[in-house]
């Protein structure tokens, strides 16, 4: 019976510091001069060590989110429509604040147009 105690006790303390070892990374894309958010932009995140990618979409108020990764060096990548690519290194740490804000700018070529409502 001790045996078995000490095994569930055991396995209890693995699933625990497996959970510790996650922790997630956060933050907010938006436009570099108008500073409003950018919707619908792709945020790419690329461990450094095993190459793993995860890939989220902004919502309407510009913010992401990467839930339970792991710890450790990688690389961000934020693409949108007319916008130049934007790329930046960060450390997520366990148990940290890991928020990463993007400032993106559009592209030399990208056109701006003005919209009506139809009538």
């Amino acid at each position: 019976m001790r045996a078995l105690l000490t095994g569930i006790f055991l396995s209890g303390l693995t699933v625990l510091g497996f959970a510790k070892a996650n922790t997630q990374c956060n933050g907010t894309v938006e436009d570099k001069i108008t500073g409003q958010p950018v919707e619908g932009a792709v945020v790419i995140l690329k461990n450094k060590a095993d190459n793993h990618v995860f890939k989220t979409i902004t919502a309407a108020n510009g913010k992401f989110i990467f839930p339970n990764i792991k710890a450790g060096n990688y690389e961000t990548i934020v693409n949108f429509l007319d916008y130049n690519k934007k790329q930046k290194d960060i450390v997520v740490k366990s148990g940290a604040e890991n928020k990463l804000d993007l400032k993106v700018s559009l592209s030399a070529n990208a056109e701006i147009k003005e919209i009506s409502p139809i009538k």
